[in-house]
Protein backbone atom coordinates (compact mmCIF):
# COMPACT_ATOMS: atom_id res chain seq x y z
CA UNK A 1 0.00 0.00 0.00
CA UNK A 2 2.60 2.37 0.89
CA UNK A 3 4.01 2.48 -2.79
CA UNK A 4 1.18 3.02 -4.60
CA UNK A 5 0.23 5.51 -2.11
CA UNK A 6 3.71 7.79 -2.15
CA UNK A 7 3.79 7.11 -5.86
CA UNK A 8 0.51 8.95 -6.12
CA UNK A 9 0.88 11.32 -3.74
CA UNK A 10 4.14 12.49 -6.06
CA UNK A 11 2.01 12.10 -8.95
CA UNK A 12 -0.72 14.31 -7.93
CA UNK A 13 2.32 17.10 -6.87
CA UNK A 14 3.66 16.97 -10.48
CA UNK A 15 0.52 17.60 -11.97
CA UNK A 16 -0.29 20.30 -9.86
CA UNK A 17 2.88 22.15 -10.10
CA UNK A 18 5.60 20.69 -13.59
CA UNK A 19 1.71 20.61 -15.71
CA UNK A 20 0.32 23.75 -14.31
CA UNK A 21 0.10 25.21 -17.74
CA UNK A 22 -1.72 22.58 -19.24
CA UNK A 23 -4.97 23.78 -18.96
CA UNK A 24 -6.63 21.20 -21.08
CA UNK A 25 -5.63 18.97 -17.36
CA UNK A 26 -7.93 18.57 -14.18
CA UNK A 27 -8.21 15.67 -11.87
CA UNK A 28 -8.21 15.21 -8.23
CA UNK A 29 -7.63 11.62 -5.65
CA UNK A 30 -9.14 10.32 -3.35
CA UNK A 31 -8.10 8.28 -0.29
CA UNK A 32 -10.83 6.11 0.81
CA UNK A 33 -10.88 4.21 3.68
CA UNK A 34 -12.71 0.38 3.14
CA UNK A 35 -14.48 -1.25 5.96
CA UNK A 36 -14.90 -4.64 4.80
CA UNK A 37 -11.25 -5.76 4.14
CA UNK A 38 -10.08 -2.72 7.14
CA UNK A 39 -7.63 -0.82 4.76
CA UNK A 40 -7.49 2.22 2.23
CA UNK A 41 -7.64 2.73 -1.47
CA UNK A 42 -6.50 5.18 -3.21
CA UNK A 43 -8.98 6.07 -6.50
CA UNK A 44 -7.76 9.21 -8.90
CA UNK A 45 -10.15 10.53 -11.37
CA UNK A 46 -8.81 12.63 -14.42
CA UNK A 47 -10.31 14.90 -17.04
CA UNK A 48 -9.32 16.65 -20.42
CA UNK A 49 -10.88 18.72 -22.55
CA UNK A 50 -8.72 17.82 -25.97
CA UNK A 51 -9.74 14.68 -27.93
CA UNK A 52 -6.56 13.02 -27.17
CA UNK A 53 -6.36 9.00 -25.54
CA UNK A 54 -3.36 9.66 -23.93
CA UNK A 55 -2.61 12.47 -22.55
CA UNK A 56 1.39 13.33 -21.80
CA UNK A 57 0.35 15.19 -18.21
CA UNK A 58 -1.33 11.61 -17.30
CA UNK A 59 1.27 9.22 -18.52
CA UNK A 60 3.36 8.17 -15.53
CA UNK A 61 0.21 8.50 -13.29
CA UNK A 62 -1.75 5.70 -15.42
CA UNK A 63 1.55 3.75 -15.16
CA UNK A 64 1.17 3.36 -11.36
CA UNK A 65 -0.56 -0.06 -11.21
CA UNK A 66 -4.60 -0.35 -10.18
CA UNK A 67 -7.18 -2.29 -8.97
CA UNK A 68 -10.01 -1.26 -10.33
CA UNK A 69 -11.96 1.09 -13.02
CA UNK A 70 -14.35 2.48 -11.18
CA UNK A 71 -16.48 2.29 -7.92
CA UNK A 72 -20.32 2.84 -6.75
CA UNK A 73 -20.56 3.54 -3.09
CA UNK A 74 -23.81 2.62 -1.45
CA UNK A 75 -26.40 5.68 -0.19
CA UNK A 76 -26.54 6.40 3.94
CA UNK A 77 -25.94 9.77 6.02
CA UNK A 78 -23.11 12.21 5.16
CA UNK A 79 -20.86 14.81 6.32
CA UNK A 80 -18.68 16.78 4.57
CA UNK A 81 -15.70 19.22 5.95
CA UNK A 82 -12.68 20.45 4.32
CA UNK A 83 -9.24 22.59 4.46
CA UNK A 84 -7.02 24.89 2.18
CA UNK A 85 -3.62 24.88 1.84
CA UNK A 86 -0.68 25.96 -0.66
CA UNK A 87 0.64 22.27 -2.88
CA UNK A 88 2.88 19.89 -1.06
CA UNK A 89 2.96 16.05 -1.05
CA UNK A 90 4.31 15.71 2.45
CA UNK A 91 1.27 17.36 3.43
CA UNK A 92 -1.22 15.93 1.24
CA UNK A 93 0.18 12.45 3.19
CA UNK A 94 0.06 14.23 6.62
CA UNK A 95 -3.58 14.64 6.37
CA UNK A 96 -3.99 11.10 4.86
CA UNK A 97 -2.17 10.25 7.78
CA UNK A 98 -4.49 11.73 10.19
CA UNK A 99 -7.40 10.57 8.87
CA UNK A 100 -6.29 7.01 9.19
CA UNK A 101 -5.37 7.94 12.80
CA UNK A 102 -8.81 9.50 14.04
CA UNK A 103 -10.91 6.47 11.75
CA UNK A 104 -9.91 4.31 14.43
CA UNK A 105 -12.46 5.08 16.62
CA UNK A 106 -15.30 4.92 14.55
CA UNK A 107 -14.04 2.29 11.86
CA UNK A 108 -16.69 -0.13 13.28
CA UNK A 109 -19.91 2.26 12.41
CA UNK A 110 -22.70 0.77 10.96
CA UNK A 111 -22.46 1.26 7.09
CA UNK A 112 -19.01 3.47 8.02
CA UNK A 113 -17.04 5.14 4.13
CA UNK A 114 -14.61 7.06 4.52
CA UNK A 115 -13.20 9.38 1.77
CA UNK A 116 -10.85 12.44 1.37
CA UNK A 117 -10.81 14.05 -2.10
CA UNK A 118 -7.51 16.11 -3.26
CA UNK A 119 -8.84 18.46 -5.62
CA UNK A 120 -5.82 21.32 -6.85
CA UNK A 121 -6.72 24.66 -8.26
CA UNK A 122 -4.62 25.34 -11.15
CA UNK A 123 -2.57 28.01 -11.22
CA UNK A 124 -3.00 28.23 -15.40
CA UNK A 125 -6.49 27.76 -14.78
CA UNK A 126 -6.85 30.84 -12.30
CA UNK A 127 -4.36 33.29 -13.27
CA UNK A 128 -5.48 36.00 -10.99
CA UNK A 129 -4.70 33.56 -8.19
CA UNK A 130 -1.16 34.74 -8.70
CA UNK A 131 -2.35 38.23 -7.38
CA UNK A 132 -3.54 36.56 -4.16
CA UNK A 133 -0.70 34.13 -3.67
CA UNK A 134 -0.29 31.87 -5.92
CA UNK A 135 -2.54 28.12 -6.33
CA UNK A 136 -4.06 25.97 -3.48
CA UNK A 137 -5.38 22.44 -3.38
CA UNK A 138 -8.91 22.36 -1.61
CA UNK A 139 -9.33 19.08 0.32
CA UNK A 140 -12.71 17.39 0.76
CA UNK A 141 -13.22 14.62 3.67
CA UNK A 142 -16.55 13.13 3.53
CA UNK A 143 -18.23 10.45 5.48
CA UNK A 144 -20.95 8.27 5.06
CA UNK A 145 -23.20 6.06 7.67
CA UNK A 146 -26.10 4.42 8.35
CA UNK A 147 -27.88 5.47 11.14
CA UNK A 148 -29.04 8.43 12.96
CA UNK A 149 -27.56 7.28 16.21
CA UNK A 150 -24.20 8.13 15.64
CA UNK A 151 -24.29 11.23 14.12
CA UNK A 152 -22.92 12.95 16.83
CA UNK A 153 -19.84 10.55 17.12
CA UNK A 154 -19.30 11.16 13.84
CA UNK A 155 -19.85 14.55 13.73
CA UNK A 156 -16.96 14.88 16.47
CA UNK A 157 -15.02 12.65 14.03
CA UNK A 158 -14.84 15.00 11.54
CA UNK A 159 -14.39 18.86 13.76
CA UNK A 160 -11.63 16.20 15.17
CA UNK A 161 -10.24 15.86 11.62
CA UNK A 162 -10.39 19.39 10.73
CA UNK A 163 -8.86 21.09 13.95
CA UNK A 164 -5.77 18.70 13.08
CA UNK A 165 -5.61 19.24 9.99
CA UNK A 166 -5.74 22.97 10.00
CA UNK A 167 -2.97 22.88 12.93
CA UNK A 168 -1.06 20.33 10.12
CA UNK A 169 -0.98 23.05 7.27
CA UNK A 170 -0.42 26.13 9.69
CA UNK A 171 3.19 24.21 10.87
CA UNK A 172 4.13 23.40 7.50
CA UNK A 173 3.41 27.40 6.46
CA UNK A 174 0.86 26.07 3.71
CA UNK A 175 -2.01 27.38 4.95
CA UNK A 176 -4.41 29.02 3.87
CA UNK A 177 -8.18 30.76 4.65
CA UNK A 178 -10.41 30.23 1.97
CA UNK A 179 -12.92 27.53 2.15
CA UNK A 180 -14.71 26.34 -0.58
CA UNK A 181 -18.45 26.92 0.45
CA UNK A 182 -19.94 23.50 -1.22
CA UNK A 183 -17.47 21.78 0.98
CA UNK A 184 -17.32 23.02 4.33
CA UNK A 185 -19.27 21.64 7.40
CA UNK A 186 -21.79 23.41 9.31
CA UNK A 187 -19.34 24.30 12.21
CA UNK A 188 -17.18 26.28 9.58
CA UNK A 189 -17.12 29.62 8.77
CA UNK A 190 -16.47 29.74 4.73
CA UNK A 191 -17.16 33.38 4.30
CA UNK A 192 -14.46 34.40 6.77
CA UNK A 193 -12.28 33.48 4.14
CA UNK A 194 -13.42 36.11 1.83
CA UNK A 195 -11.36 38.87 3.54
CA UNK A 196 -13.41 41.45 5.92
CA UNK A 197 -13.91 44.03 2.95
CA UNK A 198 -15.54 41.47 0.58
CA UNK A 199 -17.89 40.28 3.21
CA UNK A 200 -18.84 43.24 4.07
CA UNK A 201 -19.59 44.15 0.51
CA UNK A 202 -21.68 40.61 0.49
CA UNK A 203 -23.20 41.85 3.33
CA UNK A 204 -24.31 44.92 2.01
CA UNK A 205 -25.74 43.65 -1.69
CA UNK A 206 -28.03 41.25 -0.12
CA UNK A 207 -29.18 44.16 2.56
CA UNK A 208 -30.33 46.02 -0.71
CA UNK A 209 -31.59 42.77 -2.74
CA UNK A 210 -33.36 41.01 0.27
CA UNK A 211 -34.17 43.97 2.49
CA UNK A 212 -36.56 42.03 4.65
CA UNK A 213 -34.32 39.17 5.46
CA UNK A 214 -35.61 35.99 3.41
CA UNK A 215 -32.38 34.39 3.24
CA UNK A 216 -31.13 35.64 6.26
CA UNK A 217 -30.56 33.55 9.25
CA UNK A 218 -33.70 34.77 11.31
CA UNK A 219 -35.67 34.03 7.42
CA UNK A 220 -38.25 31.79 6.32
CA UNK A 221 -34.90 30.39 4.14
CA UNK A 222 -32.63 29.08 7.00
CA UNK A 223 -30.38 26.53 5.78
CA UNK A 224 -26.94 26.51 4.26
CA UNK A 225 -24.80 29.34 5.09
CA UNK A 226 -25.83 32.81 5.97
CA UNK A 227 -24.40 36.44 5.31
CA UNK A 228 -26.65 37.72 7.94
Amino acid sequence: MVAPLTAITEQAYELTTYWKNDTAMSFYYSFCYNQEIDKYDLSVTQAYTHPILDPPAFRELNQIPKGVASASPPGGRNLFATVTYRPSADLDREIQDIMADEIQAVKGTSGFLQNLVIQPLYEAAIRAGKQRGGSAGVVLLTSLWDDVADDDTMTTFVNRWVERAEAATRDAGKYHPWLYINYASKEQDPFSGYGKGNLQRLRTIQKSIDPNGVFSSAGLCRGYFKLL
